[in-house]
């Protein structure tokens, strides 16, 4: 008997760089290979053109618009994509994409799906009222333990029963091996990144925002021992908006440091295994609690070592058998 093929589309507000954008993709290429039709709305990103390139569809959508009146265009706009196309089934990744999907497929009366990537925040009360629609699916994935117990603490009077499941995030280990990046790969980036030829490289790869804490681990580089700091460069490897406060900041603190010779901030790379492989230390160092840690278990696969915060889910991830 030939296994039914069904239209999967997967909602989030853009296709740029980030843990929960290589997720969409990974996902939507596992459907393909199992001959199912995944299909990807948000706005176009960096990883639009990757997706279209495995022949995946994508729908540019603003479709992460937090104004009530552009969702509700966007609530219409969906169903009738759906009308149209005959979608099955519709995955959203985050809130405001999750209010359009769950409105749309209520109307339609069509399996609804999301993903909790993250433990939004609760204050104030209308914050927390807004988060819950993450908790009305169908079907709720966890993506850690985590997550797990903060969907269950905050919003188990929203869920269906049965529909939260626990379903932790992984990477593709085939694109993280250490022995497939060869020494030309590591030369380039420590090329492009200016690091001295006897220096250690310190990364610290993520979208640069405040919670992310990176002037958190420059602060721990610069109270490193002299002799040890000199012999260092930092690396920053992320996609940092030039007009973020944040940014702002840690490029003032980055000139004003003892370091400012060897730390860098630099664009981010679809090259994320060389980048590991020519480090000697990953930082994942994080204000806010990770509903994962993609960054962790990607150093880990290739054998860099890691250090992470003793909060959120990276305590799953860093345990007395693994680091």
């Amino acid at each position: 008997m030939q296994k039914k093929s069904y239209k999967i589309l997967q909602l989030l507000p853009t296709l740029d760089y980030g843990g929960v954008e290589q997720g969409v993709l990974q996902v939507a290429r596992h459907l393909k290979r199992q001959g199912h039709s995944p299909l990807v709305m948000s706005r176009v990103g960096r990883l639009t053109p990757p997706l279209i390139a495995e022949g995946i569809d994508h729908i540019p959508a603003d479709i992460g618009a937090k104004n009530p009146l552009k969702m509700l265009c966007n609530i219409r706009r969906l169903k009738q994509y759906i009308r149209d196309t005959g979608v099955d089934l519709v995955h959203a990744r985050s809130r405001a994409p999750a209010w359009v999907g769950y409105a749309a497929t209520r109307a339609l009366k069509i399996p609804f799906v999301t993903t909790f990537h993250g433990a939004y925040g609760l204050d104030p009360a209308l914050k927390k009222h807004y988060n819950k629609v993450m908790a009305k699916a169908d079907k709720v994935i966890a993506v850690s333990r985590f997550i797990e117990n903060h969907v269950t603490d905050n919003y188990g009077d929203v869920l269906k029963p049965g529909a939260l499941v626990r379903i932790d995030r992984g990477i593709d280990v085939t694109q993280f091996q250490a022995n497939s990046i060869g020494k030309s790969e590591i030369q380039t980036l420590r090329t492009l990144w200016d690091v001295p030829s006897h220096h250690k490289i310190i990364l610290m790869p993520g979208r640069v925002r405040r919670i992310k804490g990176h002037d958190l681990v420059l602060s721990a580089v610069e109270n490193l021992p002299t002799d040890l700091r000199n012999h260092i460069t930092l690396v920053f490897l992320g996609p940092a908006d030039p007009d973020d406060a944040f940014v702002i900041s840690l490029k003032h603190a980055m000139a004003m440091s003892p370091l400012k010779a060897h730390v860098r901030l630099v664009p981010p790379t679809m090259k994320m295994a060389a980048a590991y492989a020519a480090s000697d230390l990953v930082v994942q160092g994080s204000r806010w609690p990770e509903s994962f840690g993609r960054t962790v278990v990607e150093a880990m696969a290739m054998g860099t070592p890691i250090i992470g915060p003793n909060i959120g889910a990276v305590p799953e991830l860093i345990t007395p058998e693994t680091g």
